[in-house]
């Protein structure tokens, strides 16, 4: 047997009991659960990495599914192997180096909805490879803005406005402050990827779904 040590983004569902991974010599399938792993921790802290040591074959590909309480099992995350790095995962490590207290499971979130945006595509079949720096920089600061922005809407507590493009929020003094520094941030996320303030503020979230963003290597 061999091991394989994945990094993923845990979900956002008080009600996880199990962690399901899956292995396939082929990309397309078919794929097989090798392992079901129920020491994953509490909501809101569930693990965001494990190492399976049930794997045939480091060079297969890998893809991971939730088990609520109830029995319901999650879509499978889009399969990925090792030493193949996804494009949101790369965004999700810059990001995570410009402010490591954000939440990597929020971060994740907005990166795939910023790549699909972006790309108009499944943001897990976007290559890093075809993706300029200056395309890249601005999607990892755009990601970044909208988590700092999400943390920001968590600590609102005073009755003072802001403006963000099409947004008003009320905030504190501090608060305030940081939305500013946010809207620059944005600013110039949007002239890196050719876009307004506004559209870049429109970018939907896409529904959550179990997500791996590397498997390491071993």
């Amino acid at each position: 047997m061999a091991s394989v040590p994945f990094e993923f983004a845990p979900p956002a569902q008080e009600n996880i009991v199990a962690l399901r991974i899956y292995e396939s010599p082929d990309q397309a399938g078919p794929f097989v659960q090798i392992e079901r792993v129920t020491n994953i921790g509490t909501y809101p802290t569930y693990i965001s990495q494990y190492t399976t040591n049930a794997a045939s074959s480091v060079d297969n590909w890998f893809g991971i599914a939730w088990e609520d309480e109830g029995g319901a099992i999650s879509e499978m995350s889009d399969p990925i192997k090792v030493g193949v790095q996804t494009l949101v995962g790369e965004v999700v490590d810059r990001v995570m180096q410009r402010d490591v207290l954000l939440n990597r499971a929020v971060v994740t979130q907005e990166a795939e909805a910023v790549v699909e945006q972006y790309f108009s595509a499944d943001p897990y079949t976007v290559e890093v490879a075809g993706v300029s720096y200056r395309i890249l920089n601005g999607l990892v600061n755009l990601t970044l803005a909208r988590s700092l922005l999400i943390r920001v809407f968590q600590s609102f507590s005073e009755a003072e406005q802001a403006t963000i493009g099409l947004v008003t929020l009320k905030s504190s003094t501090s608060s305030s402050v940081r939305i500013r520094e946010i809207d620059a941030l944005i600013t110039m996320a949007a002239g890196a990827l050719g876009l307004n303030t506004s559209l870049v503020l429109q970018m939907e979230e896409i529904r959550p779904r179990a997500t791996i963003v590397h498997l390491l290597e071993p």
